[in-house]
Parts: C-alpha cells; structure tokens; sequence
C-alpha cells in the first residue's frame, strides 16, 4: 500500500520538475549533470531517511562543486528556494557531511546525506533541494530562471509527512482571454487556489456548447499534469480552436477533480462570441446596399409622382393660384422623403457603429 502512494506521488513531483524547470535534469547544463532530479518519499515524524547524490563531471578540466540546501518560499503564483525558514521547511532537516566534492573529468562521485523528520513536524508537504554549483556561496534567492542560477543544478525534494492532510482548492476565475473572437481560437484561463498543506494536481475537461444548448466539443484541461503548491494559485491555461462555421455565442463549462485522499470537484461556466469578420463584413455590407437602393428607389418614385401631380394641378388651375396649390402639395410631400431620410441615416449609422465595434474587438 505504501509502495503504491510512493508511486502516485512520485508520479506528481516528476511534474513538479516542470514548475521548477532549471532545477529538474532536462535544464542542467551540460558541464555538470546530477541524479536523481527530484527525490520524494513520505515519512514520519522521528523517521530517518538516508540518500545520496550522483555528481557527474562533463568538463574537460577538473572541478571543485560546492554543495548548498535551501527551502522551498511560495509568495502568490510564483515560487523559489530561500535561506529562509518557511512553512514548507525542510533544509533543517538535511544533514550533508560535507560542503564541496571535488570530481576529475569524466567521472562521477557520490554525495550522501540524511534527512531527519522532526517529531514535532508538521502534517502536509515539506520542500527543498540540494543544489551543486561551481561558486562557494549562491544568492540568497534562487528563483527560477537561468540567467540567475548560472552553472547550479539541483535536486528537487519532497517529503510528506503524515496526519491531519488537507486537501482543499477553491476556482478563483474562470474567463476567457476575449468577448468577443474574429477566428474560433479561444483561450481559457482557470485561477485555481490550493489552501490545503498538500500540494493539488487538478485536471478535467472544459464542455463547450452552442446558444441552442447543443455540445460541440470539449477541452482538456491540465493535461500534462501541473501541481499547484499548497498556499498558492496557478493559472491553468486551456485553448480551443473550431473547426468549419462557428458563428454567435457559446457557453463554456468548466469541471475539474483533484485530491489522492478523496476526490473533489471544481466547476465553473463563462460565454464567449465568435463573430467571423469574413460573414460579417459582407453580411453589413449586403444590408447597406440594400438600405441605399430602397431608399432611392423611394426617393425616385416619390419625385416622379409629385411630378406629375404638379403637372396635373397647374393643367386644372393654372396661373399663380395654382403655383400656390401646388407648393402647398409639394409641402405635404416632402414630409414622408423627410421620415424616410431619417430612417435611412438611423440604419446608416447603426450599420456604421456596428462596423466599428467589430474592427475593435476583432481587429
């Protein structure tokens, strides 16, 4: 039984080595390479665990390695190793009978140690890591980028300790990236909160469907198996990208599982629009073609009939009181190519804001 937890969690912290990229064995640099890259176990209060390092020497010269523990500090959605105690505390627990190693070219020495679990440890996940490098002494912070650890690489540990486990994550935000998209190629951004002791790996899937309720497709989410440290946030990012006609608004929802103890759910539910520019675009421009020919089609038509009703009045009255009568007629005319002239300007602008709106969400 124990043999199995060891696996699942093994299984977990070799995807910790993805959060922690410079400090996993695919990030080392090729002058130095040091085994195993990451080392779990779960221990008991009092319990002694004893292990060692394997330190490999590329270059073409001699060198003297210098051999540093730190702690795991989480602050928000990012983390790195500190000199610092933390909850996670675990370098304490270390005990390395020596501070450098010297290796000749070509050759690999090993490195011993033990880690001691106080009996007064807490329950929950304790981080750390042995770190080799080429300088005496390293900055106070290693955070997780190459340009500050250099030619340092490390092993990544993690003990669980047992007792009162918390496994406990909460869904922070659920959204996608835009409102409103011009292709179906959307992403989706899921904030997950862990607020346990134990570190969560949630996964599942994202359901999409259409404004009738019809399922299209769903999205994986988390597939590659990221963790997330206790007392801390991750954004999951997830992507979708449609196939054939996509058009108008859909709805996303959201179904997550995490927890080795129990398994508990996550769910969540966001809409988004896809408004192709290429349906659209001509779509508008068949409507104000059409609002344009109506209108002076009417226009025409209007000025012919008044026209010949103009033509007809001055053949029955004649003279300047038949000029009056019919500038009272032509008066009254006007008034339906005035409504009309305003409802065409109203539709012209409307079409015209519609096309604005487009160019900047879609643009």
């Amino acid at each position: 039984m124990q043999a199995s937890v060891h696996i699942r969690h093994l299984f977990i912290f070799l995807i910790l080595a993805i959060v922690f990229p410079v400090l996993s064995a695919s990030a080392q640099q090729p002058s130095i390479r040091i085994s195993p890259a990451i080392i779990e176990r779960g221990l008991a209060p009092g319990e002694i665990f004893s292990a060692s390092l394997s330190i490999t020497n590329q270059e073409s010269a001699t060198q003297i390695y210098y051999i540093t523990k730190r702690n795991l500090k989480v602050s928000g959605e990012s983390a790195f190793y500190t000199e610092e105690e933390t909850e996670f505390e675990i370098s304490s627990w270390i005990k390395i009978p020596r501070e450098s190693i010297t290796v000749e070219t070509g050759q690999t020495k090993e490195i011993s140690f033990t880690i001691s679990v106080p009996k007064e440890a807490s329950p929950g996940s304790h981080f750390g890591a042995i770190f080799v490098s080429l300088q005496p002494s390293i900055s106070e912070e290693i955070k997780e980028t190459i340009s500050t650890v250099g030619y340092m690489v490390g092993t990544i540990i993690s003990i669980r300790v047992p007792g009162n486990i918390i496994e406990d994550a909460q869904l922070r935000e659920f959204s996608t990236n835009r409102s409103i998209y011009n292709k179906p190629k959307v992403v989706f951004n899921s904030v997950v909160d862990n607020m346990g002791n134990v570190v969560v790996r949630p996964f599942g899937i994202i359901q999409i469907t259409d404004l009738f309720g019809k399922k299209i497709t769903t999205a994986d989410v988390n597939k590659s198996g990221l963790v997330i440290l206790p007392k801390s946030k991750r954004k999951l990012v997830s992507s979708w990208e449609g196939e054939g006609l996509v058009f108008g608004r859909y709805q996303a929802a959201l179904s997550l599982v995490y927890g080795e103890e129990s398994k508990k759910s996550l769910t969540g539910n966001t809409s988004f629009w896809v408004l192709p520019l290429k349906i659209i675009l001509p779509f508008l421009g068949a409507i104000i073609v059409m609002v344009l020919s109506i209108f002076l089609f009417v226009r025409i038509h209007i000025k012919r009939r008044l026209h010949e009703l103009s033509q007809s009045i001055e053949e029955r009255v004649g003279g300047v009181k038949g000029s009056l009568e019919i500038k009272d007629v032509l008066l009254k005319k006007n008034s339906p190519i005035t409504k009309l002239t305003l409802l065409i300007l109203v539709l012209l602008i409307f079409s015209m804001l519609l096309l604005i709106i487009l160019f900047l969400f879609l643009a």
